[in-house]
């Protein structure tokens, strides 16, 4: 997401998806060659599907409000998918989580509201699509969830993950021809390495456990975000974002360790 905002603006948004989900595709290649095209023999196509439409409009929401919010506001992107994931795997995959574990995710978002208040409202619409793009975030784990407990391979999962997004992308942007310096063509290189490698760990987590111990973790993503924004941007991290990020860590550990318990019980 960093590079993702030191993009152009000028760049669509589109193009930026679609470039990203071609990179990751082109890194499939070889392992679709050894294996001779038995990707498209998958016997989860419905579930592919539909996640890889979900995904579409999760990364259309994320990359768009992380180019055009403030770094500090597009930090609160991640702060609320932990509690859709969890209220989704309730639902719809019917996994518990203990009130232990609610308590310390709670704790967690005391540390995200530390950090975030007062809020800042300046972004219009643009506000709402942190909101949006975690629900299907959300939806997107409960798919990538059941595909897992249909023991689906890695290779199948990212293989959609990616070609359906390219394919919507693609259309999306055409007609856009920007203009692209080497270091644009390098921040592309970046978006597509950090994305596919954030996939292939993400999926390997779900395959291992459930869907609300990941999402356990979610909250880190803003400790580590925060010093990122510092570095490119310049932003000058006050206090109470340092005691509000050592409150999220703890708490993620913290609710990490309480699940791990329940596990051995």
């Amino acid at each position: 997401m960093i590079f993702n905002k030191l993009m152009p603006q000028n760049l669509p948004t589109f193009l930026v998806l679609a470039v990203r989900s071609a990179l990751i595709l082109s890194a499939m290649i070889p392992i679709l060659w050894i294996r001779k095209g038995s990707v498209f023999t998958s016997k989860n196509k419905k579930w592919h599907f539909i996640r890889g439409l979900i995904i579409s409009g999760a990364m259309l929401c994320s990359y768009s409000a992380y180019r055009h919010l403030p770094a500090e506001t597009a930090a609160f992107l991640g702060t609320s998918g932990p509690f859709f994931i969890l209220i989704f795997s309730r639902i719809f995959l019917k996994e518990h989580f203990s009130r232990l574990q609610g308590i310390f995710m709670c704790l967690g978002y005391a540390g995200v509201l530390m950090i975030m208040l007062p809020f800042s409202f300046k972004g219009g619409l643009y506000l709402l699509l942190p909101i949006v793009g975690n629900i299907l975030v959300a939806g997107g784990v409960v798919c990538s969830r059941i595909l897992a407990i249909n023991q689906e391979s890695t290779e199948n999962t990212l293989f959609y993950a990616s070609l359906i997004p390219f394919l919507l992308f693609s259309v999306g942007s055409v007609g856009a021809i920007p203009e692209i310096t080497w270091t644009v063509g390098w921040f592309f290189l970046a978006i597509g390495i950090c994305a596919g490698v954030s996939q292939l760990c993400y999926y390997q987590a779900i395959k291992a456990t459930n869907a609300s111990f990941v999402a356990s973790l979610e909250f880190l993503r803003l400790f580590f975000f925060i010093p990122l924004s510092w570095i490119f941007f310049q932003e000058v991290v006050k206090t109470k974002v340092w005691v509000g990020g050592m409150l999220i860590v703890i708490a993620s550990v913290l609710a990490t360790l309480a699940k791990a318990k329940s596990f051995k019980k």
